[in-house]
């Protein structure tokens, strides 16, 4: 991974004398209430204004101020990074599908990539996790309510696989240490932190306010956005395993499945991650999602069992 280094405290108050980017921080938070709720209209407005003589393309400023933000980012333009990137997710949830297409046309996996895969030396490791939580979930916004072989070819072709299961790796064994797991510690103790955990689950709901903060969380969203390019590979080249497509290898040759065989992590996160499939626009798509500790704490597999038999699918 890149490093940059930390900047000294006198060049930051010269920096924070000359350049004041609260406007430009509260313009964003501006542009992205304005499309809050998904509202499909206003996102399209921000692209294109068809009731004006001159149409101004608001995404393209947009991401041409993430992709300047990127190349150094520190605790002066931190807040606006992060702001950046929340304001693009939000012109893209939904989904908004020109937004879409024209924010990858803009080589944004390129940008992504280069923020998760940098060590921004004045940032504090709290910053670069947020940082990168922002940034894979911008990523993930492009793939959402489609199945459009281009949009989704031309994304992969701009990022790093490696970049992103490196990180993915590297949250889920600092997850691991955090807990004290990773292999550590005897049965009695393992078997008394499962228990502990099981108590909490039923009196409480554990994990209901801290999993989407913790650092299983980004693990488990970049092995999400992994697998819905996987799905979407499958659909468009068949379901041989044995076939490859060039459209589907990112930008440096490297395909999914070869990004996965390197990982440290698929086998625990695969456990962790489950599917459910939605009936959109006459096709079916497969939802992944992190399960709740609760749920892996309480469900019992002849409750789930009873569902999948007993559900009303008509």
């Amino acid at each position: 991974a890149k490093r940059l280094e930390q900047l000294n405290d006198d060049l930051h108050k010269r920096l924070d004398r000359r350049y004041d980017f609260s406007v430009a921080l509260q313009l964003m938070q501006v542009l992205q209430n304005m499309c809050e709720g998904h509202y499909t209209d206003m996102q399209n407005y921000m692209r294109e204004q068809h009731d004006n003589q001159i149409s101004i393309n608001v995404l393209e400023s947009i991401t041409g101020v993430l992709d300047m933000l990127a190349k150094a980012i520190d605790r002066t333009t931190f807040d606006l990074a992060v702001q950046t990137l929340a304001t693009l997710t939000e012109l893209v949830q939904g989904p908004c599908f020109g937004n879409q297409v024209f924010i990858t046309s803009q080589n944004i996996g390129e940008t992504i990539t280069k923020i998760i895969g940098t060590t921004y030396g004045d940032c504090t490791e709290e910053q670069l996790w947020e940082l990168r939580v922002a940034a894979v979930t911008l990523l993930q916004s492009l793939f959402e309510g489609h199945m459009n072989t281009h949009l989704v070819t031309t994304l992969i072709q701009s990022i790093s696989y490696a970049s992103l299961v490196r990180l993915m790796d590297e949250t889920y064994k600092k997850f691991q240490e955090d807990r004290g797991e990773g292999g550590e510690g005897n049965v009695l103790t393992k078997g008394f932190d499962v228990g502990k955990d099981l108590a909490k689950g039923l009196l409480f709901g554990l994990g209901e306010e801290d999993e989407f903060t913790d650092k299983l969380n980004l693990a488990c969203n970049i092995f999400i956005f992994l697998k819905a390019t996987l799905d979407i590979q499958a659909l468009t080249i068949g379901r041989d395993d044995d076939k490859e497509n060039d459209s589907f290898f990112d930008r440096d040759g490297l395909t999914v499945k070869e990004a996965f065989r390197s990982s440290t992590s698929y086998k625990q996160l695969s456990k962790k991650v489950a599917t459910l499939e939605i009936a959109r626009n006459g096709t079916i798509e497969k939802a992944y999602f992190r399960k709740p500790q609760v749920s892996v704490l309480n469900l019992k597999p002849a409750s789930m069992d009873r569902v999948i038999k007993e559900v009303d699918r008509n």
